[in-house]
């Protein structure tokens, strides 16, 4: 699948391409709709399709560290909602559920090291690791949430640019950086609900007691 790149507005930052006018939010501007104290507004240039309606991979780069004075983005408060420019109201998202979003953390090594197999019992040793294009996906990595890739799942309709907006908040310095949001389901990751009732399926690990330390381990 083509990934379409999307281009920050309001503001002008190093890896943006800036379109329109890049000033601060003015009368003009999409009526603020999450409780998330700072946004990025984002256009979608369309591209060239014989269907009214289609749906593809929108993605935008986007570096913090100009627009939050250094300070990290907290990701699990990340949202993004699309609006209607002539209206500056937010669009009901027409898919099921709510809208997919992938967040790539750039601090995160795209070939991501993994290991497959169970441990040895008796060291605690697994086989080499083998590296995997994207494989910090799998795993609820965290990074340095400073630098990210947001790829989301958009519309297009008829030959029109789309417009976004991107909600989030700083996260304090004594705050340790958590996971992001859960993304795609289908593009690798594990399969989640909101609210969910345990950890994970047990048949999915396999559980084993081992003397790694001259103490009892659980792996």
């Amino acid at each position: 699948m083509t990934v379409h790149p999307a281009a920050i507005i309001l503001l002008f930052l190093p890896i943006g391409i800036p379109v329109g006018n890049p000033s601060a939010d003015g009368d003009d501007s999409p009526a603020w709709s999450t409780n998330q104290s700072h946004r990025l507004l984002v256009r979608v240039d369309p591209v060239n399709t014989t269907r009214e309606s289609d749906e593809m991979v929108a993605r935008v780069a986007i570096d913090f560290d100009p627009y939050l004075n250094g300070a990290r983005c907290n990701l699990q408060t990340l949202s993004l909602s699309r609006y209607d420019p002539v209206t500056s109201k937010r669009m009901p998202y027409q898919g099921k559920g709510i809208r997919a979003v992938r967040i790539y953390d750039r601090s995160i090594p795209w070939k991501f090291p993994e290991r497959q197999g169970y441990a040895h019992a008796s060291d605690g040793s697994g086989l080499p690791a083998i590296y995997i294009e994207g494989g910090g996906r799998f795993l609820p990595v965290t990074g340095e949430s400073r630098q990210i890739y947001l790829a989301w799942s958009h519309v297009q309709l008829a030959p029109k640019p789309a417009y976004y907006a991107i909600y989030f908040d700083p996260l304090p310095a004594d705050v340790i950086v958590a996971a992001p949001i859960p993304g795609f389901l289908g593009d690798g990751s594990n399969r989640c609900e909101p609210h969910a009732r345990h950890f994970f399926p047990l048949y999915h690990s396999r559980f084993d007691l081992a003397d790694l330390d001259g103490t009892v381990d659980s792996i």
